[in-house]
């Protein structure tokens, strides 16, 4: 019996958000309504011992997402851990200090 996307009739297509262009490259393929993005590097160790790839996912990507669904018009839903705001002082401005 089918699980997850298989049974809800969807398929899944690998993409490598890390991977410059391909952000950017799957919105414009698809041309979706919305775009919920969630994906990110939050575990410190993994931040500091890959800190070009930590960066290329959470800076680099998050950009080239935001950039892909303006052009294209569609609907962008991004969502931080508490990696970057603690959660005692939301709701959070564009310009809030990072904390922790």
């Amino acid at each position: 019996r089918p699980s997850g996307a298989a049974a809800a009739g969807c398929e899944l297509v690998a993409c490598d958000l890390a991977e410059e262009g391909e952000a950017s490259r799957q919105v414009e393929d698809f041309q979706p309504y919305a775009v919920l993005h969630l994906a990110g590097e939050w575990r410190p160790d993994v931040l500091r011992r890959q800190p070009g790839r930590s960066r290329r996912l959470n800076v680099d990507a998050a950009g080239s997402i935001a950039a892909a669904c303006q052009r294209s018009g569609v609907w962008l839903i991004f969502v931080s851990s508490d990696g970057v705001f603690d959660g005692r002082a939301a709701p959070y401005a564009v310009d809030a200090v990072a904390n922790p």
